[in-house]
């Protein structure tokens, strides 16, 4: 089997992407990247982070209360009332 160098590069930009992705992934959003860092390693201007935790399932989902309704309610405007002329 040959690789060629053109192969290798591409799965090197593909290991990159997949690192990138985890990285994104983070369950701590304190260790996910800006998008700005995203950017600049998608122009190869910086490296991905290599400190990425790979465990990528929250055992401890966060408890949402249900959401509260608000209801506001307005008088009817002339036009809704009294319907098309």
């Amino acid at each position: 089997m040959c690789i060629t160098s053109d192969s290798q590069a591409q799965e090197q930009e593909a290991i990159q992407m997949m690192k990138l992705a985890m990285w994104c992934l983070q369950i701590d959003c304190k260790r996910r990247p800006k998008m700005s860092e995203v950017v600049k390693v998608l122009e190869g201007s910086i490296s991905v982070e290599t400190d990425i935790d790979h465990n990528f399932v929250v055992t401890n989902p966060p408890s949402f209360s249900a959401p509260r309704i608000v209801v506001m309610s307005a008088p009817p405007l002339a036009s809704e009332v009294s319907g098309p002329r």
